[in-house]
């Protein structure tokens, strides 16, 4: 059965996630950004994962959503609902940047996403970073909010920040670090429908948006999976993998 009330919890969050986090693009000048944007990231995803967590399970991240369905900690229809209001709050969240941000007043990307190298071994590392990243971000939320022998309790929510905090330092002179579908989806959605800038100066953001849709849901499953064998015994690990994969 699904709970329509998780779903509008995970739109709710989502849509502060990029109202606080995209908008945090245009706090300080570019060169300071790298010192406030991951530090914006993370602090929202430890408030908002602390006020709606009761409601939801706070995941704000359809990859996490994913991983989550995948491992049998949430079933596929309320993780569907999730994943909708995730990508509608991210929406939401930023046409609220448009309307705070409009044209003429700086942050006319939103708060995009984009791959900085463009050669081919550029945009493999772009996209192995993204699995790797979005793949301990989903091992921490497991190990930390979802094992039921975690001592973490409430701290879970600042573990997982501090991760967010951390992959966005490490990713982001590779692409800004995405780890968030919805994150990444939103802003681009509403920068090339406004009209601030032409269409076209989005190409490299728009050719780039498989990779922060895909790659992260790919680390989340990887993450399931290593908790299916981290979660067992070492004789019915691989039994447990077999019924999850039927």
């Amino acid at each position: 059965m699904i709970d329509p009330k998780a779903a509008g919890a995970e739109a709710f969050a989502t849509c502060c996630l990029v109202l606080f986090g995209c908008g945090s693009f245009n706090a300080v000048p570019a060169e300071s950004q790298v010192l406030v944007v991951p530090v914006a990231f993370g602090m929202s995803v430890a408030m908002l994962a602390l006020t709606i967590g009761h409601h939801s399970g706070a995941q704000m991240n359809p990859a996490v959503t994913v991983s989550l369905m995948v491992g049998r900690k949430v079933d596929i229809f309320q993780g569907s609902a999730n994943i909708f209001g995730q990508f509608i709050g991210a929406i939401i969240g930023a046409a609220g940047l448009t309307v705070l941000y409009p044209c003429g007043r700086g942050l006319a990307s939103l708060g995009c996403n984009v791959i900085s190298d463009r050669s081919s071994t550029g945009m493999f590392v772009a996209a192995c970073a993204e699995v790797a990243c979005t793949f301990i971000l989903c091992v921490v939320i497991w190990e930390t909010a979802a094992h039921p022998r975690s001592l973490a309790d409430n701290n879970a929510a600042l573990a997982i920040g501090m991760c967010v905090y951390l992959c966005h330092m490490l990713l982001w002179n590779i692409d800004g670090c995405s780890l968030n579908p919805a994150r990444s989806f939103g802003p681009l959605l509403l920068a090339t429908l406004r009209t601030c800038e032409d269409p076209q100066s989005f190409d490299r953001e728009i050719a780039d948006l498989p990779v922060f849709v895909l790659c992260p849901i790919v680390g989340g499953v990887i993450a399931a999976l290593h908790k299916q064998i981290f979660w067992c015994g070492e004789k019915e690990w691989w039994q447990t993998w077999r019924q999850a994969a039927q």
